[in-house]
């Protein structure tokens, strides 16, 4: 199925109760623009992992969280969804910080953590952390086939 290029752009405080409501929107703004379930869902739990760990995880005291923004821009195309998210939070390379989560051991004995980011890792094409200046920037791509 072949679609026009769409764009679109938002910017939320560094809170974790702006998260939910920014992915109802990009799924709902995916969804009219015709993307289908499987790479709808796999943007969805790849932009609520990236930007809850912007907001969890950037640091600093309540006053600096407070006045902190994350933007977020995507792309849909007609062979994949471009995912691109900034924060001034302090650097983190989901690819080389995150730790390995434990897949192994029974869950009860499992320490908490890591395992969205796993998954994110395992389920966008392109993934790629840049830190320019102060800014945390994480691209991703959904859908379309791995770089070769």
């Amino acid at each position: 199925m072949s679609r026009p290029p769409a764009d679109v752009r938002w910017t939320i405080p560094a809170d974790l109760g702006e998260v939910s409501p920014l992915v109802v929107e990009a799924a709902g703004f995916l969804r009219r623009h015709g993307l289908a379930d499987g790479p709808l869902f796999t943007a969805q739990l790849a932009l609520e992992e990236i930007v809850t760990n912007a907001v969890r995880h950037a640091g600093g005291d309540e006053d600096e969280r407070a006045s902190r923004k994350v933007a977020v821009h995507l792309t849909l195309d007609a062979e994949a969804v471009w995912i691109v998210i900034e924060d001034q939070g302090r650097p983190f390379d989901p690819l080389a910080d995150a730790p390995v989560p434990d897949l192994t051991s029974p869950l009860a004995e499992r320490v908490p953590g890591g395992l969205g980011l796993f998954l994110v890792r395992t389920m966008v094409h392109d993934l790629g952390y840049e830190r320019e200046g102060a800014t945390n920037r994480v691209r991703m791509r959904v859908g379309g086939t791995a770089a070769a």
